[in-house]
């Protein structure tokens, strides 16, 4: 049986507009993301900087802009002296975050040059160890030297914590006029065969979102002040964490350099989820002002390399590059009529999770659209008004017949999105059928 679902788009009606910042990445100094990932200076592709040329370019590809970086819990006890100066001059440290040696080989110079690389859209964006070491009025320290910083405060960071909005609030009331943007953290993985749940997480990321404005704008209140503190939800990703816990307890105990961990396998249902996800952060495009994908290069990451060996893209690394590549400009308001279905961790869920950005030179609008049933096609049906647009220029879509089926070393090119035959425009509605499981973009010119 195949359902209908339906939604209305109107340039009249807009969410806010989608900028660069939104697909930006995280790289750490865990497991294989630096070492043998975007630095492998005995790599036959690499560069005179050691850097990977072949990674380079499928970075580019992504159409990764904002680069955060160190870390994560790498930064938590990070010494930037430790990583400036002669490579040979660098002290090896012990990771205690990660159980792991450091070797500084790949420094704050080396990232700032990995970033010339990739072109002039790709932003810095630090970490900062407070935790072992910092000064008093760290903010204020900072506008000093550069009056045109952002700042990024960190409260609870995930919405799990017991702490969660409390915690955020006590940071904000002290930082209010300091910062810019607040941080959030989510991942989130398939558990005990919940695959209607996992497929709707995007439900907990738009709530987490809402309740985090929510906080910032409480606080906004009590302090009287007509700023306003935006979002930087600057880690987020599917993550086995389940996986990595057994890993960790099985990890070799004797400090080694860059050893393989977090290298989660991604499957056609993990990017459907992490295409909702990235619809999810569009359809707060007014909100959420920076976004990091975690992470980039070997460690829950859309790219996956060998050491010597070839670098391909995973399963998610399509729904990232398409909505980078056209999710920028004017989001339009979506309000799906769509059937639901029923899950464990969210209640009733509608099947379709959509967005729509019109890019405001050329007129052209990108549908996004997941079909979270796991076994029926769904009609879709848009009603146009004012957009200007006349024709159907593609219809790509991320689906398999084996939800499970990954991209591997031995077979890089399993999965990849295909075109879609049938979609049309006709009488100013847009008429599509998005097969069961699947991630979806539709070009309108």
């Amino acid at each position: 049986m195949t359902h209908t679902a339906r939604f209305t788009l109107d340039p009249a009606f807009t969410v806010g507009e989608s900028g660069p910042r939104l697909f930006g990445a995280f790289v750490e100094h865990l497991g294989r993301c630096v070492y043998t990932g975007i630095f492998e200076p005995d790599h036959p592709a690499a560069d005179e900087a050691g850097l990977r040329t072949d990674v380079l370019d499928l970075i580019r590809e992504l159409g990764v802009t904002v680069i955060r970086y160190p870390g994560g819990n790498f930064v938590s006890g990070y010494k930037w002296e430790d990583s400036v100066g002669p490579v040979a001059q660098r002290p090896r440290r012990l990771d205690l975050a990660w159980r792991s040696t450091e070797t500084h080989r790949f420094g704050l110079s080396e990232y700032a040059g990995f970033l010339r690389k990739l072109g002039p859209q790709a932003e810095p964006m630090m970490a900062l160890n407070l935790g072992t070491r910092g000064v008093a009025e760290t903010a204020r320290a900072m506008r000093r030297v550069d009056p045109g910083v952002e700042l990024v405060a960190c409260g609870s960071s995930s919405r799990a914590m017991p702490t969660f909005a409390a915690w955020e609030a006590t940071v904000l009331a002290e930082t209010y006029d300091l910062v810019d943007h607040v941080s959030l953290h989510a991942s989130y993985e398939e558990q005990d065969g919940d695959r209607g749940s996992f497929l709707a997480s995007a439900v907990d990321m738009e709530s987490f979102i809402e309740d985090t404005v929510a906080t910032c704008d409480y606080v906004g209140a009590r302090l009287k002040s007509t700023k306003r503190i935006t979002l930087s939800f600057d880690e987020w990703n599917v993550w086995y964490m389940s996986r990595a816990q057994a890993e960790a307890a099985a990890a070799p105990q004797d400090w080694p350099e860059a050893p393989r961990l977090l290298e989660d396998h991604y499957s056609v249902t993990d990017a459907v989820v992490v295409g909702s996800l990235l619809i999810a952060l569009l359809r707060h495009a007014d909100q959420v002002a920076v976004a990091c994908l975690a992470q980039l290069v070997n460690v829950i990451a859309p790219i996956l390399t060998e050491p010597g060996g070839p670098a391909w893209r995973q399963t998610t690394f399509f729904p990232f590059a398409q909505a980078s590549r056209y999710g920028r400009g004017q989001v339009l308001d979506v309000r799906v009529d769509s059937p639901t279905y029923d899950t464990a961790k969210y209640g009733e869920v509608p099947l379709l999770h959509a967005t729509a950005v019109r890019d405001p030179r050329s007129g052209a609008v990108t549908v996004f659209a997941v079909n979270r049933s796991q076994d029926a096609a769904l009609s879709l049906e848009v009603a146009l008004y004012g957009l200007g647009v006349t024709r159907v220029a593609g219809h790509s879509a991320l689906a398999d017949a084996d939800p499970e089926a990954r991209n591997t070393l031995d077979a890089p090119d399993r999965v990849l999105p295909h075109e879609v035959a049938g979609t049309v425009l006709q009488g100013g509605t847009l008429r599509a059928t998005l097969e069961p499981l699947s991630w979806h973009l539709i070009r309108l010119v």
